[in-house]
């Protein structure tokens, strides 16, 4: 499970953008310059596998990422030093 969802490049991206700031899909697209779609699809799956969560303000809705239990932090440290 854990391992599924930090395979994927863009998942990946998005946690470690969303561990500097929480962001709406629009500004990950931006940052990260992925399509709309894309953002959105992979949010709905960190979401459901419980490392981002979703907070409506206003309009929008505002991502952040959970705090990550140390096995998490420890993979993705290994992952982003390749």
């Amino acid at each position: 499970g854990l391992f599924g969802l930090l395979s994927d490049p863009s998942r990946l991206s998005i946690l470690l953008a969303l561990r500097k700031s929480p962001s709406n899909v629009t500004a990950l697209c931006r940052r990260l310059k992925l399509s709309q779609p894309t953002v959105s699809h992979h949010l709905a799956v960190l979401r459901m596998g419980g490392l981002v969560q979703g907070r409506r303000r206003g309009k929008e809705v505002l991502y952040s990422h959970l705090a990550f239990p140390a096995r998490v932090r420890t993979v993705i440290r290994q992952l982003v030093n390749r």
